[in-house]
């Protein structure tokens, strides 16, 4: 509504708001300026001046909450020697890696019981994202729901630079009984070398019979898909 007014009058507001507050008084016309405005037919002027300011109270400190302490977080990563991992996540993502070592992954967001990330910046730097979800995990989460209490996400940066180890994740309701954690992996390549491929999904007619014996001749990547990549590709592979 005030900016909608034209200069003066807006400037008139303030200066109306500021004075009813105390910030202003008035000065009196000094003898000089009441002759000059007598000779001119016009009334002295007064003058505004600004109160010297007042000291500071102490005031009581504003309790933490959501609102004083979530802002946008960035993480440290943690960094995982890999046997097939090499230097890529350095040239492609500046990531400050150990000299000498093969890095095959970073882990950019987690929640795990023996890898939990650290937050990097702002006035939470050092706490952790253990802390902020016994702390604020609703706010965190918003309407998704949390894993055993804990954030739901990893979020990794992989540098595979040979073939890895072929992984089945158990359906949630076999999870306990199969002693193997349900999870459902979603891959964005975000950089491939010509003839990059995915192994994903057994392929139709597979028996377990065939399967053992590949297992036992060392040939069982035959008995999954291969699917071609390139970068901008998605794949997602849900748990079971």
């Amino acid at each position: 509504e005030l900016l909608a007014l034209p200069v003066a009058e807006r400037l008139k507001r303030r200066y109306e708001k500021f004075r009813a507050h105390g910030h202003f008084v008035e000065k009196p016309p000094t003898p000089a300026e009441k002759e000059a405005a007598k000779k001119a037919g016009k009334r002295a002027p007064t003058k505004a001046l600004a109160q010297p300011q007042q000291p500071e109270r102490a005031k009581a400190p504003l309790p933490q909450t959501v609102a004083t302490v979530l802002y946008p977080f960035t993480f440290q990563p943690r960094f995982k020697e890999r046997v097939w991992g090499g230097r890529n996540l350095e040239r492609l993502f500046a990531k400050p890696l150990p000299a000498g070592k093969p890095i095959g992954e970073s882990w950019e967001i987690t929640d795990r019981p023996d890898d939990v990330s650290v937050i990097a910046n702002g006035p939470l730097a050092g706490r952790d994202l253990r802390w902020l979800m016994e702390q604020h995990g609703t706010a965190m989460l918003g309407a998704a729901r949390p894993l055993n209490g804990r954030f739901p996400l990893l979020i990794k940066l992989l540098d595979a630079q040979e073939k890895l180890s072929l992984q089945v994740h158990p359906p949630a309701h076999r999870a306990a009984e199969l002693k193997g954690e349900p999870k459902t992996e979603m891959w964005f390549i975000a950089a491939a070398e010509p003839g990059a491929e995915l192994y994903v999904g057994l392929r139709p007619g597979v028996t377990r019979a065939e399967f053992e014996q590949r297992i036992r001749d060392g040939t069982v990547a035959d008995c999954f898909h291969r699917i071609s990549v390139k970068a901008g590709d998605t794949m997602v592979g849900n748990s079971g």
